[in-house]
């Protein structure tokens, strides 16, 4: 089982999920993964709405 840490940034979610930096995007926006913009350049994406893409219950 991979270990994901509490928060990861755009491109490690982009790893994780095997998708496009869009497509990360698109998860954030619509509401399915919860995120916190730090500043213009760098947001932090909660590791937690990440596991619940994988878990339907």
């Amino acid at each position: 089982m991979i270990e994901i840490p509490d928060t990861v940034t755009i491109p490690e979610a982009m790893e994780l999920l095997r998708c496009s930096s869009s497509h990360v995007e698109h998860l954030m926006y619509s509401g399915k993964l919860t995120y916190n913009k730090q500043t213009k350049q760098h947001t932090l994406i909660d590791a937690e709405s990440q596991n619940k893409l994988f878990d339907p219950y």
